[in-house]
C-alpha cells in the first residue's frame, strides 16, 4: 500500500498553497512597481522599464511557483506526519498534524523569495496552517484505513440494511424509518451501536452518514 502520507500530504499542500499564493499576490501588489524599484536599486540599478518588466513577470509567475512549491513541501511533511504518526500512536494524530503544519509554515515563509514582507507572510501561513493540518489529518486517516473483514462479523441484517440505505446519502431518522420500513425507536437504537462502532456519524442537522469505515463496509456489502 502507498504511503498514505504522500497522498495527504500533496493534497493538503495544494490546498495550503492557494492561500498563500493569494497572498502573494496581494502582497506584491500591495508594493507595487515602485517598491519593487526601490528594493532593486538599493542593490543594482536598473532601468525603469526593465523593473516593470520584472514586475510583471513576478505577478505572471508567482501563483505557479508557489502553488508547486507548497505543494511539494506538503508531499515531504506529509511523509514526516506518517513517519512521526507511526511512532507516537494515532491518539496523538490531530495534535501532530497541526505541530508538522507549523513547522511547515515556518519553512515555507522563510524559503519562499518574493519582494514581499518576510513578516507578513510569516504570520499569515502560520495563522492559516491548521487548514493544511486539518487537511493533512482527515486525509491521512482516510488514506491509511483498510477495510477489516471482522468489521462485518458484528452487524445484524438491519445493521447492513442501514449501512447501505446511507451509501451516499446523508438522511434523518425519519427519512430512514420510512426507506428501511423500521420504527423510529428500534431505529435510534441501531444508529447508536453504529455510531459508537464508528460506522456512522451524525451532522449538526442531525442527518446520519456513513463515516468512512461505513463506506467501506457498505462497498463490501455490494
Amino acid at each position: 500500500m502507498a504511503n498514505p502520507g504522500v497522498k495527504a500530504g500533496i493534497i493538503s499542500g495544494f490546498v495550503y498553497s492557494i492561500l498563500l499564493s493569494g497572498f502573494c499576490i496581494w502582497a506584491i501588489m500591495s508594493v507595487g512597481p515602485e517598491g519593487l524599484r526601490s528594493a532593486i536599486m538599493q542593490v543594482i540599478q536598473l532601468p525603469e522599464e526593465v523593473i516593470l518588466s520584472l514586475y510583471t513577470l513576478i505577478l505572471v509567475i508567482a501563483v505557479p511557483i508557489v502553488t508547486l512549491y507548497i505543494s511539494i513541501l506538503g508531499l515531504l511533511f506529509g511523509l514526516l506526519y506518517n513517519w512521526a504518526l507511526e511512532r507516537a500512536g494515532r491518539e496523538w494524530g490531530p495534535l501532530l498534524a497541526l505541530l508538522v503544519a507549523g513547522i511547515m509554515a515556518l519553512v515555507a515563509s522563510f524559503t519562499v523569495n518574493l519582494p514581499i514582507s518576510r513578516f507578513g507572510l510569516l504570520a499569515f501561513a502560520l495563522v492559516t496552517s491548521p487548514v493544511y493540518g486539518t487537511s493533512l489529518f482527515l486525509l491521512h486517516r482516510r488514506f491509511s484505513l483498510k477495510f477489516d473483514p471482522a468489521w462485518l462479523s458484528g452487524l445484524g441484517v438491519v445493521d447492513k440494511d442501514v449501512l447501505l440505505a446511507l451509501r451516499g446519502k446523508k438522511l434523518k431518522v425519519s427519512e430512514l424509518s420510512e426507506e428501511l420500513g423500521i420504527s423510529r425507536e428500534r431505529l435510534a437504537e441501531i444508529l447508536n451501536r453504529l455510531e459508537e462502532g464508528g460506522y456512522v456519524e451524525a451532522d449538526y442537522e442531525n442527518r446520519y452518514r456513513l463515516t468512512e469505515k461505513g463506506r467501506l463496509c457498505s462497498k463490501a456489502l455490494e
